[in-house]
């Protein structure tokens, strides 16, 4: 049995498709919970939450940014990948987007240090 011209790279895609679905609804749920969370140096907002953010409204805003534009390649990456297994081509956005994604993700977590 011969394998069909690209066959691995199709299958590759998949596999990556659904890797990076996981890592986006896991990006999607952390900048939704994060969202709403004060500062910890809003003492206002702190007797109505249990959990605040230990940075600056700059680190915070610059957080939420990254975090949402990863999220946003994480969508990308998996709709590129899906691309490339039925059509063959665009490896190179499958690549650039899914690495991307978690160098976003995880600049977002290291400015949204969160305090329980």
């Amino acid at each position: 049995m011969r394998w069909k011209d690209g066959a691995v790279t199709r299958t590759l895609a998949i596999v990556a498709a659904v890797i990076l679905a996981l890592l986006g609804a896991i990006l999607l749920i952390l900048m939704l919970n994060v969202t709403g969370l004060p500062l910890c140096d809003d003492r206002a907002a702190l007797r109505t939450a249990d959990e605040c953010i230990e940075a600056t409204s700059g680190e915070r805003t610059l957080g939420l940014v990254l975090g949402w534009a990863g999220t946003v390649c994480a969508v990308l990456a998996v709709f590129f990948a899906i691309r490339l297994a039925r059509r063959g081509t665009g490896a190179g956005r499958v690549a650039t987007t899914a690495a991307l994604t978690p160098v976003l993700g995880l600049l977002a977590v290291a400015f949204l240090p969160v305090s329980f």
